[in-house]
């Protein structure tokens, strides 16, 4: 009897986040495959920033400052092949998202 063999297959939870400056960011990659593909995070252009933890496929950035914008990549490998997938994260910045919380109080009247 054989066992079929599967090139992996990468899937995220999300291709793009926008976080606060200073939040929590998180990707979750999952990856389908016979034998079990192993999963990595890299970042495109540069290293993972400072802190990133990465465990059973999740990215997560403790702390996120401007600098931590930009593409990242998960891939999965195995004996069959490898796959990957990007995502983007976008930063907020803190005085941007303090005006966003007091956009929706304002009324005409205020002009």
């Amino acid at each position: 009897m054989t066992v079929a063999h599967e090139a992996p297959e990468v899937a995220v939870a999300s291709v793009s986040e926008a976080v606060i400056e200073g939040e929590k960011a998180e990707f979750r990659c999952k990856a389908s495959g016979i034998p079990t593909p192993s999963i990595t995070w890299k970042r495109l252009d540069s290293d993972l920033p400072d802190g990133a933890l990465v465990r059973n496929g999740l990215l997560t950035i403790p702390s996120t400052g401007p600098e931590d914008a930009g593409t990242y990549t998960c891939k999965a490998v195995n004996d069959e092949g490898e796959d990957s997938t990007n995502v983007l994260l976008e930063i907020i910045g803190k005085e941007m998202s303090q005006d966003l919380e007091q956009m929706p109080g304002s009324t005409l009247n205020d002009i």
